[in-house]
């Protein structure tokens, strides 16, 4: 039974990792991640090649976060059983529940969030290895959501992005006020 405890507080340390993974790339945008790559940060040239493909990256993210996260509850049940009347299985649901969305959702995804480089470059080499373990997996599921979802559009920055840019750059430091102007005018022909 102890194993099966320990094992349980693996799979929810993985549900962790899968959430925080989903966050953390979903948060980078390109500009980032080629700020990344031009500053030869490790891993990085690997974050953009998996954000080069999102839908697969997404893909392979939540197949392993609801591998762990259905294994967990499916543990968590076999263990009460072990331990408790059947009358306490119910509970032990939603104790899950709880303890799945505090730990393997809420606080690792608000990390990612905060460190969103750091986490990234963490994972990336484990998506890649599972990317190619998981090829045939995740190439079937790939097709099947595009065929409802339609294919992934690559991303444009429109010049009303690059004006807010330009504006929140500028409001942060970043970004010099005479050079603000400049960009500004060029948008003007």
């Amino acid at each position: 039974m102890l194993t099966n405890i320990v094992i349980l507080m693996v799979l929810i340390a993985l549900s962790s990792f899968f959430s925080a993974s989903e966050v953390a790339f979903i948060s980078l945008t390109n500009a980032k991640v080629d700020a990344m790559v031009k500053r030869k940060l490790p891993q990085a040239t690997m974050v953009q090649k998996l954000k080069s493909n999102s839908r697969r990256l997404l893909i392979t993210i939540l197949i392993g976060n609801n591998i762990v996260n259905i294994a967990s509850a499916s543990l968590a049940t076999v263990v009460a059983g072990e331990m408790f009347d059947s009358a306490v299985i119910g509970i032990t649901t939603g104790v899950m529940t709880l303890i799945v969305l505090v730990f393997g959702e809420i606080i690792p995804k608000s990390y990612a969030h905060n460190h969103a480089k750091k986490f990234a470059i963490f994972s990336a080499p484990i998506f890649r290895f599972l990317q190619t373990i998981g090829y045939p997996f995740i190439l079937i599921f790939e097709g099947f959501t595009n065929l409802v979802a339609g294919k992934e559009e690559a991303d444009k920055v429109s010049e009303e992005e690059i004006r807010a840019m330009t504006l929140q750059g500028a409001k942060q430091g970043a970004i010099e006020k005479d050079e603000r102007v400049m960009i500004e005018r060029l948008f003007q022909f």
